[in-house]
């Protein structure tokens, strides 16, 4: 595709030049050391305060003073409180949700927290049967008007309980989770008023074919579960392990679930459970595909319109000899300039893309952060690709909203070094996709 040729040679040219500091554009507004991120962790903002969970120091160490959640004061970086479990052990965060005067979050301990957010008191805790990595996904599942929580554990099922008392609603153990990484979608598949959730699994091979290196299925799929039951809505198979997030998108009138695997397998899922749209993006992906409300595909570093005008339509016999149809690309991807574009702009990259206008251009700019200090932004419409030089690494998504009220966005990185950054930003411009969920 010829606009994502264009691109991707002015990242690479953008890149290999000298580079210019984000402060430069962006000035430091607070910085306050909050412990080490990964890909999976989200950050909230609410009632003026920030909460991020935290690996700590050392995501290896057990007994770390930073392990924990940490809510910070928007305006001056000040810490407030820090949530952590008064036992001994792993007490390393990624996911949280807050509904309210309650926190959520799963930690390292084999454990499950609701906290009280002006006291920290635990108000309840829930023992699992390993990590909880992903973000909590709030919802009303028994139908009595109050936020109850699901999550995934790590290499087990899913858990939805009811918020107030931790009490179990459901549970479907019936297949892994596979790493617990991918963080649930809420959104009403099944059109009867109670949310249900997107997220993914490892189970049974659909076939023992090999192709090319590699399995041609290792039995992952993306899955719906019905919010009342926990029981599958539907399940749509993908190539390899699953670690990104489903996103919800709404391209040509009509919403899908976006959905990436570690292959770089990309599908566009509709209600039904039905991959109407395919494409492969290369090896190592970790960040969800975020689409904006123009109908920009964004995975890593690469902007792609994903339009139905760019559709054409496609046939290919499965392992079973059926016919198998489907839309991908009228024009096929130069996989080889998509590659150097990420290799130049300094990854690799593992956190997903945020969509808003930092430069009060009135058009958004797609912004991402990559584990080597550097940061892409470009504009929506593929014009004005920068690549600007960071204090340190990122995995975590960056999160952009007005974080002190005066009217103005402002840009939170949460950085390799265990340090949280509020950039500051002379825009009122529009947000698309503020950060990773919820």
């Amino acid at each position: 595709m010829k606009t994502i040729n264009i691109i991707c040679m002015l990242l690479i040219t953008l890149s290999t030049a000298a580079q210019t500091n984000f402060s430069s554009v962006f000035p430091v507004q607070w910085k306050t050391k909050i412990g080490v991120t990964t890909y999976r962790t989200n950050m909230v903002f609410q009632n003026g305060s920030v909460f991020i969970g935290s690996n700590g120091l050392d995501r290896n160490s057990r007994l770390d003073s930073l392990d924990g959640v940490f809510k910070v004061d928007g305006k001056t970086g000040k810490i407030q409180k820090q949530y952590a479990s008064p036992l001994a052990g792993d007490n390393d965060v990624t996911g949280v949700a807050v509904d309210g005067n309650r926190l959520y979050c799963g930690s390292d301990n084999y454990d499950f927290y609701c906290y009280d957010v002006k006291t920290g008191v635990e108000l309840w805790k829930f023992q699992t049967e390993h990590d909880v990595e992903s973000a909590p996904v709030l919802a009303d599942f028994n139908g009595d008007g109050k936020k109850d929580v699901f999550f995934s554990v790590e290499q087990h099922g899913f858990y939805a309980l009811n918020g107030i008392d931790g009490s179990v609603l459901w549970k479907n153990d019936s297949v892994s989770s596979h790493n617990g990484n991918s963080s649930g979608l809420a959104v009403d598949i099944n059109n009867d008023g109670v949310l249900d959730i997107v997220s993914a699994v490892r189970g049974t091979p659909n076939t023992d074919a090999l192709a090319g290196f590699k399995m041609a299925h290792y039995g992952d799929y993306h899955v719906a579960i019905d919010g009342k039951t926990g029981q599958f809505l539907w399940i749509c198979e993908t190539g390899a392990g699953i670690n990104s997030s489903p996103f919800l998108a709404k391209i040509g009138g009509t919403k899908y679930i976006a959905g990436l695997d570690t292959y770089g397998e990309f599908h566009l899922i509709d209600f039904r459970g039905k991959s109407v749209f395919a494409n492969n993006f290369g090896y190592g992906h970790y960040m969800s595909p975020v689409i904006s409300s123009k109908g920009m595909l964004c995975i890593g570093n690469n902007v792609i319109d994903i339009n139905p005008n760019v559709w054409a339509q496609y046939e290919y016999e499965d392992y079973e000899g059926n016919l198998v149809k489907y839309f991908s690309f009228k024009e096929e991807i130069d996989f080889m300039d998509y590659n150097k574009a990420l290799e130049n702009v300094e990854g690799p990259t593992t956190a997903s893309p945020v969509i808003a206008d930092v430069m009060s251009r009135g058009v958004c700019q797609i912004l991402e952060p990559t584990e080597d200090g550097f940061i892409s932004m470009i504009d929506e419409n593929g014009k004005n690709p920068k690549v600007y030089k960071l204090p340190a690494g990122c995995e975590a998504s960056l999160l952009v909203v007005d974080v002190d009220g005066d009217g103005k966005l402002e840009i939170l990185v949460a950085d390799l070094q265990g340090y949280l950054t509020c950039y500051s930003t002379n825009s009122k411009g529009k947000v698309d996709v503020s950060g990773l969920r919820p």
